[in-house]
């Protein structure tokens, strides 16, 4: 037998819960994008020509909530990346575990064969 071994369990990954996953955090991230755009749309106008320190507070406020949004739009879309690059990884690693499985089977077989011939009776070659 080969004097090392492969891992012969298989990668548990659910790869389709983590595209669905994925896929619910890009639907978010569209939906909090979405809405920041329509509240700046709405605030925008609502302050237009206004002045004054509540005006300030409201537009300072606001700033804050929108930094806010994009970082979590941010967070969700880096989460749905993340999500599919594990499922990518667990793909690829199962991909090499079974291949290391082949690899230490063939060099089985090949130490089977050698075992098999060294013990083997040589075959006798007729006299002339």
């Amino acid at each position: 037998m080969p004097d090392w071994s492969p891992d012969w369990s298989d990668v548990r990954f659910d790869h389709a819960a983590a595209e669905s996953a994925a896929a619910a955090c890009e639907r978010a991230a569209r939906v909090l994008a979405d809405a920041a755009r329509t509240n700046a749309a709405v605030v925008h106008a609502a302050v237009a020509g206004a002045q004054g320190p509540r005006v300030e507070r409201v537009s300072r406020r606001f700033g804050r909530l929108q930094d806010q949004a994009h970082t979590a739009e941010a967070h969700l879309r880096r989460a749905a990346t993340e999500l599919r690059a594990a499922s990518e990884r667990a793909r690829a690693d199962q991909v090499a575990r079974l291949d290391a499985r082949r690899r230490w089977q063939a060099e089985a077989d090949v130490e089977r064969l050698l075992e098999a011939a060294a013990h083997a009776e040589p075959a006798s070659v007729p006299h002339r």
